[in-house]
């Protein structure tokens, strides 16, 4: 899995060439490598080799070193064993009159025992390469039409905010760019030194700008329909935002100035550069990267078979002994094996790429249906609440009229006096910090969650969920917090899946489609160990239960976030979360 990922664009100039390979020469250099080759491998003392190649095409150019080394494990308890290898692949392509600059790093793989005491895989934090600051220095680098952040840029007029608009809607800049302003009363300058403290680790993954007072004012008068940044928070732009969207909004994650109040530095970071990271990792590359990509691995392919196009440079007959005769051909024997097991191993790859890409289009597939079943499911459910607005309007009507009729047109279209409206959360920190409040308070006492916050809060780091996945968690327990108090008080005998599906006990259900199970695949083995969770010991004297029942929040590639619970009332007198966070293991990722 990809640690760190920066693709950026240069004119295509022999002196910008020359400005990188330099600056690459002496990083390599300062890994203590004898020097940096264009073709083939060298090692360093500590045993790294650096290998490279390069292809020139009738439209492009190439070349790519390939860094192999063992990085040290970081310094975590929590550690149970690493990979140790790590592997950098820096490429650059010249095409079109342009120059790319892609750098991918995959980290070492990580055994890690959490807090529950299961294991799971992580990846070790890569950081960013050392060359790349001093690259973006040198070499006027961009995105799309951004510049690549060295450090947030101020905006300090309304007149600059036409050139930022142009930035946030240019749809072939691959990076993020943040939006941010100073909480009232803090000078620009300052915040501009914070959201440089919080990013340092972003060079070459986004770009910051901070807006002053009035800028903020221009930017939020342009951007009303939902994209406005609030002083003391931060917006996350992806590529070609449409500010005169609202819907457009969602796919801008808002960090709200309470998140920056009530979080340090060390986890803001790790949100904002992990956002990135994954989302640049799944991104389409440009044409000509992965053009260039493909002829990397068509030559990596066909070199063991480069031999064999090699004219035969003997021109003088030898004269041999049969014992000499017998030695020259054990030795063309012993070749040709070599050459046969490179093509047996090109071959067993080229198959494993096709059992990878086959998984792939099943999973595809089956993310497809998967789609289509909760379209369908939604639209039934729209139609029915639609339906039921119009008959509940009708009504409504209905005995307007009959208090006119008796002389109560006043009471007829009278305020009910309840202005209230739901205060949802708008982050899973906030999220999980309201529901300690609201049982603290005696309140939302009808559901408990048992699992680690860590894992919820680390939702708020895949900017793309937006906020209705907090939403609909929100709706969830709102749901079962609602389920055991009608189990309490109005003697509802049904389980918590009864009253899901029925509405005829007239309770409140803010909730669809649940997923009752798994298959059996899941729930047996390693991915049915994943499903056990803790649960108070009237539950299970053992403390951890498997739960099988789940909420779907979304279906997005990677992170796909799912809530895991247990209908524990008969025991506990409430619904147990057991979990909430990322996708656990499956089927399809195993």
């Amino acid at each position: 899995m990809l640690g760190y990922r920066t693709v950026l664009t240069a004119e295509g100039t022999t002196d910008n060439l020359d400005r990188i390979v330099g600056v690459l020469r002496r990083w390599v250099l300062g890994k203590k490598f004898p020097s940096m080759p264009t073709e083939g491998t060298v090692e360093n003392r500590r045993g790294a080799t650096l290998t490279a190649s390069s292809f020139s095409a009738e439209t492009s150019t190439g070349l790519r070193w390939e860094l192999v080394e063992e990085w040290d494990p970081p310094m975590r308890s929590n550690v149970v064993s690493t990979t140790k290898t790590a592997v950098m692949h820096i490429t650059l392509v010249v095409a079109e009159g342009r120059l790319w600059f892609w750098v991918d790093i995959e980290p070492p793989t990580l055994t890690v025992r959490d807090a529950g005491g299961e294991f799971r895989e992580d990846v070790q934090y890569s950081g960013t390469p050392g060359f790349v600051a001093t690259l973006l220095e040198e070499v006027e680098m961009r995105d799309g039409l951004a510049e690549p952040m060295t450090g947030f840029q101020a905006v300090p007029e309304a007149s600059y905010v036409e050139q930022l608009i142009c930035i946030l809607e240019d749809d072939t800049r691959l990076g993020a760019v943040f939006v941010t302003a100073p909480p009232e009363g803090l000078a620009v300058e300052e915040w501009i030194t914070k959201s440089d403290d919080r990013s340092y680790a972003m060079q070459g993954l986004a770009v910051g700008f901070v807006l002053s007072t009035e800028a903020r004012e221009e930017f939020n008068r342009r951007a009303q329909f939902g994209h406005s940044v609030p002083a003391g928070g931060m917006r996350t732009f992806i590529p070609g935002a449409d500010l005169s969207d609202a819907h457009d909004s969602i796919n801008h994650r808002l960090m709200l100035p309470a998140t920056f109040q009530s979080s340090d530095d060390r986890r803001i970071r790790r949100i904002l550069r992990n956002a990135q990271v994954k989302r640049l990792r799944e991104i389409k590359l440009p044409e000509a990267l992965r053009d260039a990509d493909y002829e990397f691995l068509r030559k990596r392919r066909m070199q063991p078979f480069d031999v064999l196009h090699q004219e035969n440079t003997e021109v003088e007959p030898r004269d041999l002994t049969a014992e000499a005769r017998l030695v020259e051909i054990e030795a063309e024997v012993t070749d040709l094996r070599t050459r046969l097991s490179d093509a047996e191993e090109m071959a067993h790859e080229a198959l494993r790429d096709i059992a990878f890409f086959s998984a792939e289009r099943d999973r595809a597939q089956e993310e497809a249906e998967l789609e289509r079943m909760e379209a369908e499911d939604s639209y039934i459910r729209f139609s029915r609440s639609s339906r039921e607005i119009e008959k509940l309007s009708k009504r409504v009507e209905y005995l307007q009229s009959e208090l006119v009729a008796v002389g109560a047109g006043a009471a007829a279209w009278a305020e009910s006096g309840d202005e209230s409206e739901d205060d949802y959360p708008t982050s899973f920190v906030e999220l999980i910090d309201r529901i300690g409040d609201l049982q603290n308070a005696g309140q939302l006492e009808g559901v408990r969650f048992s699992g680690d916050r860590e894992d919820v809060c680390g939702l708020d780091e895949h900017s793309i969920l937006g906020e209705a996945a907090v939403t609909k968690v929100w709706d969830t327990l709102l749901t079962f917090d609602a389920y055991s108090r009608m189990r309490k008080t109005d003697g509802f005998g049904g389980s918590l899946s009864n009253y899901i599906r029925s509405s005829a006990h007239g309770g409140l259900v803010r909730i669809g489609k649940v997923a009752w199970s798994e298959g059996e695949t899941t729930k047996t083995g390693k991915l049915g160990a994943q499903r056990f969770f803790p649960v108070d010991e009237q539950v299970d004297p053992s403390g951890r239960r498997q739960m099988v029942a789940h909420v779907k929040l979304s279906n997005l590639t990677g992170v796909a976030p799912r809530m895991y619970f247990d209908d524990t009332y008969s025991a506990v007198g409430y619904v147990t979360v057991g979990y909430l966070g990322s996708h656990l293991d499956n089927t399809l990722t195993n």
